[in-house]
């Protein structure tokens, strides 16, 4: 069974890094794929079927340290699938790598295959503030639809939470997001949110200020003494938002 397997994977390979297959007559010519991988792939086509090298033993030469798959690209993408079983300083390793080597990636591998991990990370695996800061990286290179598409459900699950912790890294982070989020989101979804939340202590003057632009985003108030009452007076703008902030 593997014979055929290891055929198909051969072709699979070849056009990942040549294009459309022409010919199989060209799979003996590796031309774009990385020398270090090509003589691996030329065992998955060697004429004796029996003496092919399998896919699964393919994987494995390509993993060992220092071969063709040992690569930062490789170490992120396995990361990123198996993050909610790696630990807090895993995670924090990840992120500098993640942060350090970034530049190197085409953004298409951050949109498809990096941030719907992080995301269902933030969301049900506990990543918290710092994989929530990676997210809003990332959201930074995605079109408005792109962002309202895959980031703008997440945020608004994330509101409607009673986790303290996580409304809290919303609201230090709301000034990177407001910009993305609609009147029609920000009002319907994530202000009834708001106000419905509690805290242990009085918010922040950073949260007040950040809130305080929520509110000026739901009524169209953009001016600058809308947000200096809101500054300068934040327990009467407590008390306007609704009693729930008090508990």
């Amino acid at each position: 069974m593997h014979v055929t397997d290891s055929w198909g994977f051969a072709e699979l390979t070849y056009e990942a890094f040549n294009g459309s297959l022409a010919s199989v007559d060209l799979l003996s010519q590796p031309k774009k794929i990385p020398p270090t991988m090509s003589a691996a792939y030329k065992r998955l086509i060697t004429a004796n079927p029996k003496s092919r090298l399998s896919v699964a033993h393919f994987l494995e030469q390509g993993l060992r340290s220092g071969s063709f798959f040992d690569i930062p690209l490789i170490h992120i993408s396995e990361f990123v699938e198996n993050m909610g079983v790696k630990d807090q300083e895993e995670r924090e390793t990840f992120l500098e790598e993640l942060e350090r080597t970034g530049d190197q990636f085409p953004e298409d591998f951050f949109k498809m295959k990096v941030l719907p991990e992080l995301l269902k990370s933030v969301e049900f695996g506990g990543g918290g503030p710092k994989i929530f800061g990676a997210v809003l990286r990332i959201g930074d290179k995605l079109s408005t639809e792109e962002w309202e598409a895959s980031i703008t459900p997440v945020v608004v699950r994330l509101f409607s939470l009673p986790d303290r912790a996580t409304r809290v890294f919303l609201l230090d982070n709301l000034d990177r997001m407001i910009e993305h989020l609609s009147n029609r989101v920000v009002n319907d979804k994530i202000f009834p949110d708001m106000v419905g939340c509690t805290f242990h202590r009085p918010p922040t003057s950073d949260v007040w200020r950040l809130t305080g632009g929520v509110v000026d985003r739901i009524f169209g108030f953009r001016s600058n003494s809308t947000r200096t009452n809101c500054e300068s007076c934040p327990h009467h703008h407590w008390k306007a938002i609704g009693s729930p902030y008090q508990r």
